[in-house]
């Protein structure tokens, strides 16, 4: 009895599964699914060329007060960040126990003073919320002065720093 036998039911033969149309469909769709995120890598390259041209074409066409005011307004936010981060670090070095500081929100006024809350213990070990009001010269102001009902600008981002 043979048991390679291709076309003899009754010999032995264990006969060739055909492949199901689920598989065959199910394929289709992970081929499909391949090439479209093949060809989005392409475009997506394609359309990160267009941008940076369109870019590169908008600061060409820029006059030069134009590029010095935005260099002096991006110098100006730098300036805002650096004096929001390092009042931030005197607030948390002047507590009693820096470590369980714990940052809230921050935010600018327009007349400079930067309006903290903030997180940690006091000397009893409560957890407690505080709030201070920080001027240009690193003094302590009065929250309700500088602060209350003030227009200001959101400094949370800070907090990426700390």
């Amino acid at each position: 009895m043979s048991t390679t036998a291709a076309a003899c039911p009754a010999c032995g033969a264990k006969p060739k599964k055909k492949t199901s149309m689920l598989t065959w469909i199910a394929a289709g769709m992970a081929a499909i699914i391949v090439v479209s995120c093949i060809g989005s890598n392409m475009n997506s390259g394609e359309q990160r060329e267009v941008k940076q041209r369109q870019v590169a074409a908008i600061e060409a066409a820029k006059s030069p007060q134009q590029k010095a005011s935005e260099a002096a307004a991006a110098a100006y936010k730098d300036a805002e960040l650096q004096f929001a981060i390092s009042a931030t670090r005197m607030t948390k070095a002047s507590m009693k126990n820096p470590s369980s500081f714990e940052f809230v929100d921050a935010s600018l006024v327009d007349k400079g003073a930067l309006c903290l809350k903030y997180r940690g213990t006091n000397s009893f070990n409560a957890v407690t919320t505080e709030q201070v009001a920080i001027s240009r010269s690193m003094k302590k102001g009065d929250w309700n002065k500088d602060c209350a009902g003030r227009k200001v600008t959101d400094m949370s981002a800070i907090s990426a720093v700390l």
